[in-house]
């Protein structure tokens, strides 16, 4: 992992609540990403007894990933936009969402861990995967991989580029067996997806 910029929590909250309330489903070039992603959410679930889950999605957005998986599961979302935060909560009016930085929400255990276009925003994305993996039965990653230190693409979003590398190791760090694994193209990025369970 290599280091885009340098950030706290607190210039990180600020600087994502002016950004506009998007919803990626229905983005051309963001929509894969989203499909993907579920799809890879739903596979957790596959290797889940059945009945309601938990299923915790940090960093959610509108609950593009995990949103419509709101009236059959228990879907808690962590987004620190107020404004993205009330959309989600119009658009899946069953899933729980909290408005508040991802670093400061203490982890509790559940079913499914949905860590999707967050970590590269965070100050300090290996605190958050040690905290966090080892409460989670399953858990899917995804982020950008080998993003330029000097890339303007997320327009200024982005403090960290990740390797394919870094990905396979946040389940390595958190105790968890890498299960499925994929790289895909995403308009100018190349985005890396996984998903492990827990040893």
């Amino acid at each position: 992992m290599r280091q885009m910029k340098v950030r706290t929590v607190l210039e990180g909250v600020e600087h994502h609540k002016q950004n506009p309330v998007r919803v990626y489903a229905n983005d051309g070039v963001q929509n894969l990403r989203i499909a993907n992603a579920r799809k890879y959410v739903f596979g957790a679930l596959g290797g889940l007894s059945e009945g309601m889950r938990t299923i915790v999605e940090l960093g959610c957005g509108v609950l593009d990933i995990s949103g419509p998986l709101s009236p059959m599961h228990e879907v808690i979302g962590v987004e620190c936009s107020p404004n993205t935060a009330q959309r989600a909560k119009e658009m899946y009016p069953k899933a729980m969402v909290s408005i508040q930085p991802v670093e400061e929400v203490v982890p509790f255990p559940c079913d499914v861990l949905v860590l999707c276009e967050v970590l590269e925003h965070l100050m300090d994305p290996l605190g958050i995967v040690d905290k966090w993996l080892p409460m989670a039965r399953t858990a899917v990653i995804s982020h950008p991989l080998n993003e330029p230190l000097d890339s303007g693409l997320a327009g200024g979003d982005h403090c960290w580029s990740f390797s394919e590398k870094d990905l396979r190791h946040w389940f390595f760090l958190g105790g968890h067996e890498l299960q499925a694994q994929e790289a895909f193209q995403m308009g100018s990025y190349q985005i890396g997806l996984a998903r492990g369970a827990r040893i």
